[in-house]
C-alpha cells in the first residue's frame, strides 16, 4: 500500500546541464573552506590557498564531470553532490596522511 500516491508518478532524468550545474559549483566552493583554514599559517598564503583549493577540486571536478556525461534523476544528482563532498575530504584525508608520514 502506497500512502502518498508517489507509485504511479514516473520520474524524468534531468538534462546533463542540470547535473553540472549543480556538481561544478559544488566542486569548485566546497574545497574554498579548507584551503583556507590550512593556508591561513603558512608563509605565502596565496600559493598555499592555491594548492590546498586544487587538492580538493580536482577529484571534485573530475568527479562532477563524469557525473555529468549522461542524464541523471534529480534524486541521484542530488546524492551525487553529498559523493562529491565525500570525495574531496577524503582527498584531504590522502594528503595529510601523505604529508604526516615524514
Amino acid at each position: 500500500m502506497d500512502p502518498f500516491r508517489f507509485s504511479g508518478v514516473g520520474e524524468r532524468p534531468a538534462p546533463r546541464r542540470f547535473a553540472a550545474l549543480v556538481l561544478l559549483p559544488v566542486g569548485v566552493a566546497a574545497p574554498v573552506i579548507p584551503a583556507l583554514s590550512l593556508a591561513a599559517g603558512a608563509t605565502s598564503y596565496w600559493s598555499a590557498f592555491v594548492l590546498t583549493w586544487a587538492v580538493g577540486a580536482v577529484p571534485g571536478l573530475i568527479f562532477a564531470t563524469l557525473v555529468a556525461a549522461k542524464p541523471r534523476l534529480p534524486r541521484v544528482i542530488a546524492g551525487m553532490a553529498i559523493v562529491e563532498v565525500l570525495l574531496i575530504g577524503a582527498a584531504y584525508i590522502v594528503v595529510l596522511a601523505i604529508g604526516n608520514t615524514q
